[in-house]
């Protein structure tokens, strides 16, 4: 087995111990999932622990994205009507905007947990693309909006080139670069960019 400890906790990994976890989480994906979909191995007690926090993730993507027509989203939008959990919560933290001319919508996310999901997809990049497993405590997590980001940052940092590995096309790309500090950047839906960067010290 390659994976002595588990990237997320430290834990020994065994076989009895263990389980494999899909990169990136096949929650934030669509069917038919990618046929060379990558794996690592991490402890079942850390796979058990990111299983609410993918489902959270995906419920949140679905709200922002659903439109009730595009088909790339249907997925994320079952998240939402099959856990009432996450509906009450999602609830709880919608807030209307009335001082602009036309009411808005905020939704107030819980951020720990997509920095967990968007964190164990990181590491688990990074230790499949030969770089050393960092410490998530290292960790530096950032997300946003594309439409928040200026448009010359927004095509230097995200912008599709040829070092961009595309999982799903216009559902799930990332890239990952090794100079000085590790950082993986993701795009998610072309919707969400996201960056993690681990600190060598």
């Amino acid at each position: 087995m390659r994976q002595k400890f588990c990237i997320h906790c430290g834990v020994e990994l065994s076989r009895g111990t263990s389980s494999l976890d899909h990169v990136p989480s096949k929650c934030l994906l669509q069917r038919p999932f990618p046929p060379n979909l990558q794996t690592v191995r991490i402890c079942k007690a850390c796979n058990h622990r990111f299983s609410d926090d993918e489902e959270y993730f995906a419920a949140f993507l679905g709200l922002l994205l659903s439109d009730g027509e595009t088909e790339s989203v249907r997925s994320l939008e079952l998240a939402i009507s099959s856990n009432h959990l996450i509906q009450d919560n999602l609830t709880d933290n919608i807030s209307v905007d009335n001082d602009s001319k036309v009411p808005r919508l905020w939704i107030e996310p819980d951020n720990e947990k997509l920095q967990a999901v968007i964190l164990k997809n990181a590491l688990s990049h990074a230790l499949l693309g030969g770089s050393i497993a960092f410490c998530a405590e290292n960790a530096a997590v950032n997300m946003c909006a594309f439409d928040v980001i200026p448009e010359n940052h927004r095509e230097q940092l995200f912008g599709i080139s040829n070092d961009w590995i595309t999982v799903q096309t216009g559902i799930y790309r990332y890239r990952l670069l090794t100079s000085g500090n590790v950082m993986v950047r993701s795009v998610l839906y072309e919707y969400l960019a996201c960056e993690v960067i681990f600190s060598r010290t």
